[in-house]
């Protein structure tokens, strides 16, 4: 395991959490249940990466296998369909009860959360940057910057989502740059598809350009 990987690795639990909620971005809900101290009905919500313990290797490997090659938006789309599939092979039953907790809040309580745990990840990111920092003083090569610049723009990502909690899009975005830094340290891709990630997205969220209605009818605006 290269240098890099072991950095990454070392935030691995944190970064499938990130993950999860990229893919299903109800997830952050438990962020109410600790506010509200619901433990005694919903704690076992707070575990659902106990659920995944001893396996996420295999499912992040799942969820590596379905990148797409080409990076544009659409492709991306249809990945996080087959990924939120995946989450749902390990995580079905706590999955559902998370729906009927979710509706036993209100849609402010749910952005209040979304915005918490995006704060939670962007801090992650900004210390997994640091120890990647010190990697790049001691030998600077092309694939370090490059992850550095793609943890760069997920922290971009986040800023954007604290800011617009229902922009799913972004989310996507997110998803994908995320299992690809990961896929890239471990690697599975070679870190010129992740430099053309960050061109493909860097170019989407600067244009501000309106989404075609018919990728707002592929993305579940129900998730």
């Amino acid at each position: 395991m290269t240098a890099v990987a072991d950095v990454v690795d070392y935030y691995m639990d944190g970064l499938l959490g990130g993950i999860m909620i990229s893919a299903y971005p109800r997830i952050a809900a438990r962020e109410y249940i600790k506010k509200k101290r619901l433990y005694h009905r919903f704690g076992d919500l707070l575990e659902l990466e106990s659920a995944l313990r001893g396996k996420e290797d295999e499912i992040v490997e799942k969820m590596l296998s379905v990148l797409p090659e080409v990076t544009i938006k659409e492709e991306y789309i249809k990945a996080q369909k087959k990924i939120v599939e995946i989450l749902m092979e390990y995580l079905s039953d706590k999955l559902k009860k998370l729906e009927e907790y979710v509706e036993c809040i209100n849609r402010s309580e749910l952005e209040k959360s979304l915005k918490v745990a995006m704060r939670k990840q962007k801090h992650l990111l900004g210390s997994l940057r640091e120890n990647l920092a010190e990697l790049i003083l001691e030998n600077p090569t092309e694939d370090k910057i490059v992850i550095d610049e793609a943890l760069s723009l997920a922290m971009r990502l986040y800023d954007k989502l604290i800011q617009e909690p229902d922009n799913l899009v972004t989310s996507v975005y997110l998803l994908i740059l995320l299992l690809r830094i990961i896929g890239v340290s471990k690697g599975k891709f070679d870190y010129e598809v992740l430099y053309e990630d960050i061109a493909e997205i860097s170019s989407e969220i600067e244009s501000e350009e309106d989404i075609p209605q018919e990728i707002l009818e592929v993305l579940n605006l129900d998730i």
